[in-house]
């Protein structure tokens, strides 16, 4: 039977009507297709820190993208100097700024996306000691550990599941718990309980005196024997053990100082280094007074102050990088300390070097102060020969006076009471 006109134009217009609907179905799914690629690649582009309170980070992570770290507002106030933060390039701040954020929320494990990363000159481990060096409110003995890791995470796109593999570094810090952030509370709230008779003529430097002069009379040094280093480190509160407790090792020393000091308005900062296997690190200050900057070893007030001949010579205030004995770890953060307080008269390269005895007998004779400080360099000297030094010294002077010994890496310094 032949197809009659009406037919033919019916099924051609619903030719034309399969057709339509075949190129708007693929459309529709280029369309969805390009809308999916366009999402994962716009997932892929965002950066990512995982955060973690578990023992290992192959344990539950929780991601915060880097606008979420970026944005949150800090509550609580560090008393940072932010000496070493502003010399910090963009990513190593944000690393430090991230901390700060684990810091407030007990957060003990990070993971650091590659990228987030790649650009940084110090490791995170490095820049988590800045961030402690910055704040009194930080111990400087932290026990962190830093590795390599990745992640695999997914997300869905319109009922697809993308994966992606984030790369990148993991670090623990384990003093970031509730129980540390409470005990530094307590001793920021006691600190400002500590009243100074200071005085609107006061300089700044007085001011510091006055400080090193408490801790000194008010906080013992106790120092660990224990084997085990790390459970005594995890068990120690040092600004807490300092401010309430009035007994703690240099660290709490170096910290109860910055923090008394920035409660009353004294810009400083704090120093530690390196020291080799097995041997005891050392953390001391940095304190800008009326304008210049000094070393302050806060440790020594404790030290100092228990001999009665010393107890006006402060031989751990305010003193120049040439007198410090230890080695700053981070030397291109800090600003040069050029002044001491007590006259170093004179430097020598060995107790027996030729005219040893007379070259410190004219320093003694050519200092009006009745503190003068003599350099010895080298590791070898020991104590005893400095007292034969010191005591052939006396005889060819006729005189006698005191003298008081600090070991330094690679010099020793004795202070010499006229």
């Amino acid at each position: 039977m032949a197809m009659s006109e009406k037919m033919k134009k019916r099924l051609k217009k619903e030719l034309i009507e399969g057709v339509i609907a075949i190129i708007i179905l693929i459309c529709v799914h280029c369309g969805c297709q390009a809308y999916i690629d366009k999402q994962v690649e716009e997932w892929n582009a965002i950066e990512y820190v995982g955060i973690s309170n578990k023992v290992t980070y192959n344990d539950e992570v929780y991601f915060k993208t880097i606008e979420e770290i970026a944005d949150y507002e800090n509550t609580q106030n560090y008393y940072s100097s932010e000496i070493y933060y502003n010399a910090l390039n963009s990513q190593e701040k944000f690393v430090y700024d991230t901390y700060k954020y684990a810091y407030e929320n007990n957060i003990t494990h990070l993971f650091f996306q590659e990228s987030l990363i790649d650009e940084c000159n110090y490791s995170l481990t490095e820049i988590l000691e800045m961030f402690a060096l910055d704040s009194p409110v930080m111990e400087q003995n932290l026990v962190s550990g830093e590795d390599e890791c990745s992640y695999t995470i997914d997300n869905k796109f319109l009922f697809r599941y993308v994966e992606r593999e984030l790369k990148g570094s993991y670090i623990n810090i384990d003093i970031f718990t509730k129980e540390k952030t409470e005990k530094r509370q307590k001793a920021i709230k006691q600190a400002k309980k500590i009243k100074f008779d200071f005085t609107e003529d006061m300089t700044e430097f007085d001011k510091a005196k006055a400080i090193y002069t408490y801790m000194g009379e008010n906080v013992e040094y106790v120092n660990d024997d224990s084997k085990d280093k790390v459970k005594v480190i995890m068990k120690t509160h040092y600004l807490y053990d300092a401010i309430c407790k009035k007994k703690t090792n240099c660290d709490g020393f170096a910290n109860a100082f910055s923090l008394l000091c920035s409660l009353n308005g004294i810009k400083n900062f704090e120093k530690t280094d390196d020291p080799p296997k097995d041997e005891i690190g050392h953390t001391w200050n940095t304190v800008l007074l009326d304008g210049t900057w000094y070393n302050v070893d806060a440790t020594a007030s404790d030290e100092v102050l228990a001999e009665d001949w010393t107890k006006d010579l402060y031989s751990g205030f305010a003193y120049s990088d040439k007198l410090q004995t230890r080695k700053h770890l981070f030397p291109e953060f800090a600003p040069d300390c050029k002044d001491d307080t007590i006259f170093v008269g004179c430097t020598l390269k060995s107790c027996d070097e030729d005219g040893a005895v007379r070259t410190v007998a004219e320093a003694f004779r050519s200092t009006e102060d009745d503190v003068f400080v003599v350099i010895i360099k080298g590791k070898k000297t020991t104590n005893e020969q400095i007292k034969d030094l010191m005591q052939d010294v006396a005889y060819y002077l006729h005189t006698s006076f005191q003298t008081s010994t600090v070991d330094g890496a690679n010099k020793k310094i004795v202070y010499v009471n006229k």
